[in-house]
């Protein structure tokens, strides 16, 4: 069996980690404001997104520090943080 064939096997059979999933959950751990701050960057389409108004829907969820949580999710010392996230989207 060639490569591209045990790949396809492996993506079929659900034996294929999903390196973006262990990001996404190493990265919101045990924190639900965490996770939707994160859920609200990713929603935007534009290319540069400004904080102020997705702090406010955050704020608006009961988010209380929503800067300080992007500082977790942004930080050197997050091991699971991609530095896609801190760049414009493609």
């Amino acid at each position: 069996m060639n490569d591209i064939e045990t790949l396809s096997n492996n993506i079929a059979a659900g034996r294929l980690t999903n390196i973006f999933e262990n990001v996404y959950h190493e990265s919101v751990k045990n924190s639900p404001q965490r996770e939707i701050l994160l859920k609200f960057f990713a929603e935007e389409s534009a290319n540069e997104i400004s904080s102020e108004p997705i702090y406010s829907l955050a704020k608006d969820m009961e988010i209380s520090n929503p800067s300080q949580l992007i500082k977790q999710l942004t930080s050197p010392d997050n091991s699971m943080t991609t530095p896609d996230f801190n760049k414009n989207k493609e």
